[in-house]
């Protein structure tokens, strides 16, 4: 078990970064919202969807904070 939290988390996956804080929420889970950033990277093939998976499973076990 790791003691890492969300919004960490969301920086372990490096091409993640260039799109966070670019969504139209600032609290964003990058799970559903609308105007969500990184879902759009997903979409358009610039994150992979199993690194994408990946993160969604690992962001369901980490402590929020």
């Amino acid at each position: 078990s790791y003691d890492l939290a969300q919004q960490d988390l969301d920086h372990c996956f490096p091409e993640m970064r260039p799109h966070l804080g670019r969504c139209a929420y600032r609290s964003c889970a990058h799970e559903s919202e609308p105007g969500c950033a990184v879902l759009q990277a997903v979409d358009e093939g610039e994150i992979h969807p199993e690194r994408y998976e990946s993160y969604l499973r690992l962001r369901a076990t980490t402590p929020r904070g």
